[in-house]
């Protein structure tokens, strides 16, 4: 019996009869390597495989916010681009192309400087700071060092621009400009305006006057009375004088001048004077 129980000690023993059980032994038991001993080096070898897959670039990996806007100045800004953004109604957008117009030094920029200048009441405050820094810095380019900036503001600029025929609008300004007037008052306003349209002033030169739609109101169908009971007026008065049809009218400019338009029938026939 004594020799029977020694013999299945010795076969349980056996590293042949379980080799899963010998491999998790292995694994438990396994006393750790010194640092002189070559275990070391499949740890090592895990290291440098990791290395290398954290440094292999992801073909598919999202670019940065800074690298998408370091690539967005790179690309060279045209007029028309400039303009678009200059209406893009946000702000931190118009500031940047309007500060970008002032760095090119383009004079053809200033007609389109002006129109911000002209409705910055209807901008952020900072758009309209922003626009005459810009058109000073043009000036300075354009024409060398200038006095200190006291009083140039719409007014003067306006009428500098009248004074330099050879300064106009980029590629696209008319079409810019009706974008313009369209979103300050209605698409009819702004349809005046378009590529290839044909004036007979300079087009920079064409500016609000100052009132919105309907603002001032038109002289319609006013009463009429014979001329020498006009006691209201003076001989030496200036009149719009309409004859139509064997009939007569005569528009006292001193009550035309507050309406800037009438609207009548002169000898059957429908008119529009305008002041």
């Amino acid at each position: 019996l004594a020799a029977l129980a020694l013999a299945a000690c010795s076969a349980d023993s056996d590293p042949q009869a379980s080799p899963a059980r010998d491999a998790e032994a292995s694994a438990v038991q396994a006393p750790a390597a010194s640092p002189s001993e070559g275990a070391q080096e499949p740890a090592a070898t895990a290291t440098a495989a990791t290395t290398q897959e954290s440094t292999t670039p992801q073909a598919d990996a999202a670019p940065t916010a800074e690298a998408a806007q370091a690539a967005a100045d790179a690309v060279p800004k045209s007029p028309q681009r400039l303009m678009r953004a200059a209406l893009s109604q946000v702000p931190v957008g118009e500031i940047s192309a309007i500060r970008e117009m002032g760095a090119s030094g383009d004079p053809s920029f200033i007609p389109v400087l002006l129109e911000f200048a002209r409705f910055q009441f209807r901008l952020d405050p900072l758009v309209g700071t922003v626009t005459y820094q810009s058109l000073e810095q043009i000036l300075e380019a354009y024409q060398g060092p200038q006095p200190i900036w006291v009083d140039r503001w719409w007014n003067w600029w306006i009428e500098w621009l009248g004074e330099h025929p050879e300064v106009s609008g980029p590629p696209g300004y008319a079409a810019f400009k009706g974008e313009l007037y369209s979103r300050f008052f209605n698409e009819e306003v702004g349809s005046f305006f378009y590529e290839g349209v044909k004036t007979a002033i300079r087009l920079e030169e064409v500016v609000w006057g100052g009132v919105d739609e309907a603002g001032i109101p038109a002289l319609t169908n006013a009463p009429v009375i014979p001329a020498d009971e006009a006691e209201y007026l003076d001989p030496g008065d200036r009149v719009f004088g309409v004859s139509i049809n064997g009939e007569h009218r005569a528009y006292p400019h001193r009550v035309l001048n507050l309406h800037e338009m009438a609207n009548d029938v002169v000898g059957g026939v429908p008119i529009a004077l305008a002041y």
